[in-house]
């Protein structure tokens, strides 16, 4: 899988009009009660994130959540 060569200026507005993204927009927005969930969704600086606990990493794992139209196709 090749990277993606773009910047915040691309980014932002693409996860923002990603009407996939809509539900994960919305749960970035709640607060984070849950300790016993595995996968919290953060923004920062405009960007939406994924945050992943799980296997032997205990820290979790931050991903970057990449809109439909810049994903790569199989």
């Amino acid at each position: 899988m090749h990277g993606l060569d773009i910047g915040p200026k691309v980014l932002i507005p693409e996860q923002q009009a990603d009407e996939t993204l809509k539900k994960y927009w919305e749960l970035a927005e709640q607060p984070v009660e849950d300790g016993n969930r595995k996968t919290y969704f953060s923004e920062k600086k405009g960007i939406l994130y994924r945050k992943y606990y799980g296997g032997q990493n205990e820290d979790g794992v931050i991903q970057l959540v990449v809109p439909k139209d810049l994903r790569e196709k199989h």
